[in-house]
């Protein structure tokens, strides 16, 4: 008997899965033959990290190099350079030379300490969920969207009247035909948000409308951060309704009192058994990473069926992710992001595969008239708005206009006069730089980063505040070498120095971009990844009136022509 095209395609979403996992797990392998010193250089390891101090149950300790990624709530292992004693342990905070770990327990620790950072393949729990799906069973039916053997519906049951919708005033019209159109409950339906265009209040003013209409809804993204900074919008903007954050705890910590939280759905789930529930009652607002949630509301019966899904920060998630949304149980799925900002990860034997791309971007090419586009933006001034609409968004539709409140915005020290350099004056908001080094830099290039930290001082002699200054640079060691400048620079504390990862959904007056590489052989083999236009548009956006951008002469020719800008030559 020939398979049917829904089990040819789930089959396939697994035999991909298969190999991720694998690819992944030998990549586990490979790094335990490792040296020290290369897992150090790879991010994997912090040697010789000495304990400092206790507070309870966190611990600090300090390092002379850290080159890790590792954010609050990963998890990490703790191994005594002494006694080889092993703790499990929690991130609370990560930084240059030092880190804050939490610990079950009440340990005396002291000396040195290995940590290693985790790292555990989490495909199993998707694998089997999407193993289990078959046709008639819940989630086959989004699944068969996915793939266009079933038209999704604009409309479906359960949708708020129109007339119930009160929206704020000052929202623009495309804000709210978006918001409208989700309301009617599609079976699918894409929000396109650049960058500060407001989608994270829109996708707020939904969830509102369906709390408030009694309906439940359910707000899952990749990471902690957007699930909390989704979850701190709502209660914002409406502090009655029942919202409720489940996951680690320590990952919730930035959430504000009147905002539930728990550590264990277990626990949400008790909890919600003790209160009955009148119909007049708002529905329950919960918010959970997706890793979480197919665990808890994919393999297990979990008793709670939300109405809505919406999933934030879309442009991040797989299709191989996406595809089990459905088995939530929701009738309706709104998808809202931004496929031309940060790409969901792939492993770099995957990056080609058809199966390789953003459920996002997937769902707004299939289905273009169940898809909107948020297009005026509330940050960015008129000429960084031109350059971010022409070179990242307008060959795909709609360009993006400033809105009054931001379109003049120019960049302004408090202090007129005190500077001298004119890259700090209201003239121009955006100036490219050819930083001319005698060095062959590749990932760290110290012309850059003296010219990056010397701009730096002068705009805090100006009066410019630390923490309306950013410098976004595309590696780790360069990131090293410019916060090992600052230190010289007491009243620049504050300054943001990272890699673009760490800076979405962050935004400043000024944002300095070190392209820093400088070799012509390396340029030649690391020019799609410096300048990627995700990324890139991710690095400019962040600014309201200022961006700089450092490369080196061998960056001029690709950076220009990636921006579509033109010079005399």
């Amino acid at each position: 008997m020939e398979p049917s095209l829904f089990e040819v395609r789930r089959d396939e979403l697994v035999a991909y899965l298969e190999e991720e996992k694998y690819l992944y797990q030998k990549d586990i392998e490979e790094a335990e033959g490792l040296s020290d010193e290369e897992k150090v250089e790879k991010g994997l390891l912090i040697l010789h990290a000495r304990f400092t101090e206790a507070d309870k149950c966190h611990y600090a300790f300090s390092c002379e190099e850290n080159n890790t990624k590792l954010r609050a709530g990963d998890a990490v292992y703790l191994i005594s350079e002494s006694s080889k004693r092993r703790f499990s342990a929690i991130v609370v905070e990560n930084e240059l030379e030092g880190i804050i770990l939490s610990l079950e327990g009440d340990f005396r620790l002291e000396g040195f300490y290995r940590i290693e950072v985790s790292q555990m393949v989490m495909l199993d729990p998707l694998i089997e969920l999407t193993r289990r799906m078959e046709e008639g069973s819940i989630g086959a039916a989004f699944f068969k969207m996915l793939f266009k053997e079933k038209e999704p519906s604009p409309n479906g049951l359960g949708a708020i009247p129109a007339e119930r919708i009160k929206l704020p005033s000052y929202m623009n019209d495309n804000q709210r035909n978006a918001i409208m159109q989700a309301v009617k409950r599609p079976s699918l339906y894409t929000i396109q948000g650049p960058p500060g265009t407001g989608k994270t209040d829109v996708l707020a003013t939904i969830a509102i409308q369906f709390s408030q209409a009694g309906k439940e809804v359910l707000i899952v993204s990749n990471t902690h951060f957007a699930v909390n900074n989704a979850l701190a919008k709502i209660h914002a903007k409406a502090d009655h309704l029942p919202v409720s954050k489940i996951g680690e705890l320590l990952k919730a910590n930035d959430l504000d009192e009147g905002i539930n939280r728990y550590a264990t759905f277990q626990l949400y789930a008790k909890k919600r058994k003790e209160k009955v529930r009148r119909r007049s009652d708002p529905g329950a607002v919960v918010g959970m990473t997706i890793q979480s949630a197919i665990i808890n509301l994919g393999l297990r019966s979990s008793g709670f069926s939300p109405m809505v899904v919406l999933v934030d920060e879309a442009g991040q998630v797989s299709l191989t992710q996406g595809a089990i949304l459905g088995t939530f149980g929701a009738g309706s799925m709104l998808f809202i992001g931004d496929d031309r900002q940060m790409p969901p990860l792939y492993h770099p034997h995957l990056v080609g595969h058809p199966l390789s791309t953003s459920i996002f971007t997937h769902l707004k090419t299939r289905f273009p008239a169940l898809s909107i586009r948020l297009t005026e933006t509330f940050r960015m001034n008129r000429t960084i708005t031109e350059l971010v609409s022409k070179a990242f968004y307008e060959d795909s539709g709609e360009a993006l206009v400033p809105s009054a409140y931001s379109a003049d915005r120019l960049f302004k020290l408090p202090s007129v006069g005190v500077t001298e350099d004119m890259r700090l004056t209201e003239k121009e908001s955006v100036i490219l730089c050819e930083v001319n080094s005698d060095q062959n830099a590749t990932d760290a290039n110290r012309d850059e980063a003296t010219e990056a930290v010397s701009l730096i001082k002068s705009a805090m002699r100006g009066g410019l505040l630390p923490n309306q200054v950013a410098v976004i640079t595309p590696f780790r060691r360069q990131v090293k070498l410019i916060k090992t400048l600052l230190k010289e620079i007491p009243e620049a504390a504050g300054v943001i120095v990272d890699t673009v990862e760490r800076l979405q959904g962050k935004d400043v007056e000024m944002i300095i971009i070190s392209l820093c590489a400088s070799s012509a052989e390396y340029i030649g083999s690391m020019t799609p990844f410096i300048l990627n236009k995700n990324r890139l548009n991710v690095m400019i956006s962040r600014a309201k009136s200022k961006v700089i951008i450092f490369h080196s002469k061998h960056l001029k020719d690709p950076l220009y022509k990636t921006l579509l800008l033109e010079y005399n030559h």
